[in-house]
């Protein structure tokens, strides 16, 4: 049974349970070894605990994956975003309300979006790729990143999505490592959307950490402020 259809089956059996206990005196016919129907039990207990079951049917959350540790926050929320953009980003243990589970990273990422776009990043639908935490060994399987890919999709249609801007290690989930040169810095199609793709936050934290010099860090800097700027100018048209 699909876990969408669980409050609709247990209504169904509150009603027959109701019309066998409440309804002894209108039997047409019983045989002589056939048992009461109030003596039937109907009761049903699911796999998973009740309070799970209601969190997924309330709040709308994917059960295509069988192997998910847990759900990320926040990535099936139905709140219309002010602009309709799509901003896909990619964290591997994201636990908390901040887009980046580096702190740095999450500053670094917001100031990005402010100063460029010139809109908060809340004023975009920002999307992780992998809705769910996933194993290690698990990340990169391809019915999943398929069943998250039918989120994106959803969302694209829910809310007039007009263009996507795929930063960081969200990239790796639609080109491979040998595409990402010629495919950074110009307007591509994703999931039939214009799209830009730019390298992300975390690629300065992983220079900075390496102690590369300063010019490649600044280098690198004006490769995603050219990547979003492009993005800018080519997909908001603003």
């Amino acid at each position: 049974m699909h876990i969408f259809e669980y409050p609709a089956f247990l209504e169904i059996l509150k009603n027959i349970n109701y019309i066998l206990r409440n309804n002894k005196n209108n039997l047409i016919y019983k045989k002589e070894a056939e048992a009461l129907p109030e003596s039937y039990n109907l009761s049903f207990h699911p796999i998973l605990p009740e309070k799970t079951i209601e969190k997924i049917y309330n709040e709308k959350l994917c059960v295509s994956c069988s192997k998910r540790i847990s759900y990320k926050e926040n990535q099936f929320d139905d709140n219309r975003p002010k602009l309709p953009f799509l901003i896909l980003i990619h964290n591997t243990l994201k636990k908390d309300q901040k887009y980046f589970q580096d702190i740095n990273a999450d500053t670094m990422f917001k100031n990005m979006i402010q100063n460029t776009l010139g809109f908060l990043p809340e004023d975009f639908l920002i999307r992780e790729v992998l809705r769910c935490h996933f194993s290690a060994d698990e990340i990169e399987n391809e019915i999943w990143i398929k069943n998250c890919k039918s989120n994106i999709y959803n969302d694209i249609k829910n809310f007039k999505i007009k263009g996507i801007l795929i930063i960081g290690d969200a990239v790796k989930f639609f080109i491979n490592k040998t595409e990402m040169n010629n495919n950074f810095n110009k307007v591509t199609e994703v999931l039939g959307l214009p799209a830009v793709f730019s390298a992300g936050p975390n690629r300065i934290i992983y220079l900075q950490n390496k102690k590369y010099t300063n010019t490649i860090i600044k280098q690198e800097k004006l490769k995603i402020f050219n990547s979003i700027k492009l993005f800018k100018e080519k997909i908001m048209r603003i």
